[in-house]
């Protein structure tokens, strides 16, 4: 069952001039969040920051609120520098969660 300590989320980034990708699999909740918040922080509070930081959801296979949090966290981050977050191939529930809550504009969808 989802969200329930099911698949742990493993995270894997990849650099490309002023992008970088980070592919996400499992799961994002409440017993993942802050792992992706430890993962991303150096990533975007370096000097190098990315212009563009891209999440790859392909193979996401849950996220609650708690990942929505974590999601919002790096994209404030982000943004106070000029970049940019992009949530990349989220399957229909992601996309319905970020629809539902008004989050288009912060949190960007391209397929």
């Amino acid at each position: 069952m989802p969200g329930t300590g099911g698949p742990a989320l493993s995270t894997r980034v990849s650099r490309t001039g002023s992008t970088a990708t980070v592919e996400l699999c499992g799961e994002l909740d409440l017993a993942t969040a802050q792992s992706l918040r430890s993962c991303l922080a150096p990533l975007v509070q370096d000097a190098r920051a990315p212009d563009r930081l891209v999440l790859d959801l392909t193979d996401l296979t849950f996220l609650d609120a708690s990942g929505i949090s974590a999601l919002l966290t790096v994209q404030r981050t982000l943004a106070a520098r000029g970049g940019e977050l992009v949530l990349r191939s989220p399957s229909r529930l992601v996309r319905r969660v970020v629809r539902v809550l008004d989050l288009e504009q912060l949190l960007p969808v391209e397929d």
